[in-house]
Formats: structure tokens, C-alpha cells, sequence
């Protein structure tokens, strides 16, 4: 959405509720509009569409008062909530009801429509919170938030949800991509030639990060993939052994045959990353690590050497000293 910015505490929760077409936004702008308050008839339409619920809109000529002022979008998910109970409207006093429909709801009244929808039953999720989220039916250009990790930099009020973007689906397995930077670290340290098997990298991702950011629910949903470690395409610079990791950075080829274009490829850091300092952000955008080796295994006049990443513009580069700080993306396959 045009008006979201990328790096609020709401971004993920926004594109997530976008994604999965709960709220639409406004269709005469294409604008989401997250200052505006939010009425009767929208949270109607949102707890119906959460449950793809279908209503007797005869309901809002016999069962109110006030149904003529209902907004045609919101018809059909007023009169599912006045026919599941999730809003019973106002009693006006002569035996009859009415709905208010365009009257903001306040934190009252949205916490009784919330209390009718939970003992009306009506909002029963398909698994418990211990399943985990609903990874079913996902397709390649989906968002889905999986796992937490701090990222609107405010530690005092805990981990916010993560944000993926699908990659790839195959074999009952969809392949994810953080949809940020999510932290900024070191391919390798110290200044040395090194390999993705053999970087300090690869064990942060797959053990402090894969341990932060998901409970053991979820840990069991992220399937061990043997990862390629191809050589450098242009430089030949040797990739290494292939390993089998939960949490990987994508390689030159998959970073290449994954994302439309350069654009496409560039990255935003979370507000926790531009926090830390560590790494450069230009115009909102940041360099992240790619896992492939760079055009050199070590330059002695450098006293280093060299990774794969990805530039602020999107581009693809293999001249990354591997001792410097870049935003990590982090990617894996889940089982769907």
C-alpha cells in the first residue's frame, strides 16, 4: 500500500492482512489508510471475510432499523454478523434495534464484538496457537508472517511478527525470504578466505537467529534442505562443499532467478537494523548478504576477502568484503 510506510511497527501486519484480502483498503485510491478509524460496518466486513462468511442480508430489512444505511460492500458481512451474533446491535428502547453502522468502534465496543464472535464460535482459527500459523495454500508472490524477531527497534515491547515473501513452491514445501533486512552482521569474521560452509554466518543463522525467531512449533515446520554451493559464476571462485541448513542466505543464481529485477531485489532495513548503525541505508535501502563466494578468495593488498551480496540499487555483486556489515535475509523451506 502506497500510504504504509516500510519500516512502522504495522508494516508486516498490514501486508499480511492485505495479502490475505481481510482488508482491502480503498478502492477510488488504492490507499489503506492507517490513521483512519475503523467503523461498525468495516469490522463487520473484516471478521466475515477472516471467516469467508456469507449473510442473509434480508437481515438488514427485518432485524433493524437503520439497515438502509449499511454501505453495499458491507452488506453481506453485517448481516453475517448480525446473524451469527457478533453484533447485536443498539436497543432503541420500543422493542426494535438498531445497528449504527458508520459510527466509529471504540475499544468497548470492538471488545463485546470480539466476545460475541469467540462464544459464538464463529471465529474458531483452523489450528490452535500451538500448530502454528496456516502455511496451506500458499503460491509464489504471497506474504505469510511466520516467527518473530525485534524489529521495530523498541525492545521494552517484545518481538514483532516477521514478514516472508514466497520464493518458490515444490514438493509440499514452500522456499521464504525475509521481506526486510532483518539483522545486520558479518559474513565472516576474522578477514579471511572462507566459504559459506565454513563462515561464522551460516552458524548465526542456523542457531542464535533460528532459536530467536521461532518456538519449537515452528522450528519443526522448517524442513533441513541440503543447500548448493555453486562456484562464482563469472570468477570461478570456489563455492565450496554443499550443506544441509534450516536457515540459509539465497545464492547468486537464486537471487537472480527468484526476484523480476533489480528493483525488485532491493531491500529495506527494519528500524531494529538502521538502529544498530552497522549498516550503510540509502534512500531507505540497504545492502544484503547473498551466500555465493565473491570475484576473490583472498587479496592479500586487501587483507581479505570477498562474498556475494545484493547493492542498495539491487543489483547483484560479488565484491563484498566478507568482514564488513551487511543486512541479512534470511531463507528457508517450510513445509506447507
Amino acid at each position: 500500500m502506497p500510504d504504509v510506510a516500510s519500516d512502522t511497527y504495522y508494516t508486516a501486519a498490514v501486508n499480511w492482512a492485505v495479502a490475505k484480502g481481510y482488508i482491502t483498503g480503498y478502492a477510488a485510491t488504492g490507499t489503506f489508510g492507517p490513521d483512519d478509524s475503523l467503523t461498525a460496518e468495516m469490522l463487520c466486513v473484516i471478521l466475515c471475510r477472516i471467516q469467508n462468511g456469507t449473510g442473509n442480508v434480508q437481515l438488514l430489512r427485518t432485524a433493524i432499523t437503520d439497515g438502509g444505511s449499511v454501505s453495499d460492500w458491507a452488506r453481506n458481512g453485517c448481516a453475517w454478523a448480525l446473524q451469527n451474533g457478533v453484533l447485536s446491535g443498539y436497543d432503541n428502547g420500543d422493542g426494535t434495534r438498531s445497528l449504527h453502522p458508520g459510527e466509529t468502534i471504540y475499544r468497548a465496543r470492538a471488545a463485546s464484538v470480539l466476545v460475541n464472535a469467540s462464544e459464538s464460535n464463529v471465529l474458531t482459527p483452523k489450528g490452535s496457537p500451538a500448530d502454528g500459523p496456516d502455511l496451506s495454500g500458499l503460491q509464489v508472490g504471497h506474504h505469510v508472517l511466520f516467527g518473530s524477531y525485534e524489529q521495530d527497534n523498541n525492545l521494552a515491547n517484545g518481538t514483532e511478527p516477521i514478514e516472508w515473501r514466497v520464493l518458490d513452491v515444490a514438493d509440499g514445501k514452500a522456499l521464504l525470504v525475509s521481506e526486510y533486512g532483518l539483522d545486520s552482521q558479518m559474513y565472516n569474521f576474522p578477514h579471511t578466505s572462507v566459504t559459506w560452509e565454513t563462515c561464522t554466518l551460516r552458524p548465526w543463522l542456523n542457531d542464535t537467529f533460528f532459536n530467536a525467531a521461532f518456538s519449537a512449533t515452528d522450528q519443526a515446520r522448517i524442513a533441513t534442505t541440503v543447500v548448493a554451493n555453486d562456484d562464482n559464476p563469472d570468477h570461478g571462485t570456489p563455492g565450496g562443499n554443499d550443506t544441509q541448513d534450516k536457515v540459509f542466505c539465497l545464492s547468486i543464481a537464486e537471487a537472480s532467478r527468484y526476484f523480476a529485477d533489480n528493483v525488485d531485489r532491493v531491500c529495506a532495513p527494519t528500524a531494529y537494523v538502521a538502529g544498530q548503525r552497522k549498516v550503510l541505508v540509502e534512500s531507505g535501502a540497504c545492502r544484503w548478504w547473498l551466500r555465493s563466494p565473491g570475484y576473490n578468495e583472498y587479496n592479500p593488498s586487501f587483507a581479505g576477502a570477498f562474498a556475494a551480496g545484493v547493492d542498495v540499487n539491487g543489483s547483484v555483486s560479488d565484491g563484498h568484503a566478507v568482514a564488513f556489515y551487511y543486512a541479512v535475509r534470511p531463507a528457508m523451506w517450510v513445509n506447507l
